[in-house]
């Protein structure tokens, strides 16, 4: 007779999202990071000058497996939680046709809205969004589009273009008041 076979069993403590950057990132191994010393000081070194207020773009990059996400993590977490705002973009394999996807969880966590709000909520916000940032209506309603209320007539050009001019326009003025520490992961699954 066949014997079963043994499965491993694992306890999950609670569900991660970008509010939470290391749980997404480190997935809660906590150990120390080997071998990666000078990388992770290279990072350091470059937010110290976008605290300095000097923008820094870093692209990591190498194999599956090699620590890429962990060497973040690390950086997410040496920095003081309070002084910086943090956005987080996760890409995946099942919304690589849809190249904005990614930044749908930030902007709704951004104006504080439940994944479930309604279309009424998420235009409210979108559009007070685009009236703080002096943006016209258009820009409201095409955030609004992208964070899957119903939209108006609005063309699928005018669209994809107020859409782009927000979510530019959204991060510019996140970087504006605080350094910025904006990571997209897994960017080679953003767009075919």
């Amino acid at each position: 007779a066949d014997l079963p076979t043994p499965v491993a069993a694992a306890h999950v403590p609670g569900i991660s999202g970008p509010q939470d950057l290391l749980g997404r990132l480190v997935g809660g191994r906590r150990s120390r990071l080997v071998g990666r010393g000078a990388e992770a000081a290279r990072l350091q070194k470059l937010w110290e000058r976008v605290s300095a207020g000097a923008g820094q773009v870093v692209l990591v990059s190498g194999e599956a497996g090699i620590g890429k996400s962990r060497l973040l993590g690390e950086l997410a977490e040496a920095l003081p939680v309070a002084g910086h705002e943090r956005i987080a973009a996760f890409c995946t394999p099942q919304t690589t046709d849809s190249s904005l996807y990614p930044l749908i969880e930030p902007l709704r966590l951004s104006l504080g809205l439940p994944e479930d709000a309604s279309a009424e909520a998420i235009r409210a916000g979108a559009g007070a969004l685009a009236e703080r940032l002096s943006l016209p209506a258009a820009a409201g309603e095409a955030l609004a589009s992208l964070l899957g209320a119903p939209t108006g007539s609005m063309p699928p050009t005018e669209l994809r273009r107020w859409t782009f001019d927000a979510l530019l326009s959204w991060i510019g003025d996140v970087a504006r008041r605080r350094p910025l520490l904006m990571l997209v992961e897994d960017v080679h699954w953003a767009d075919p």
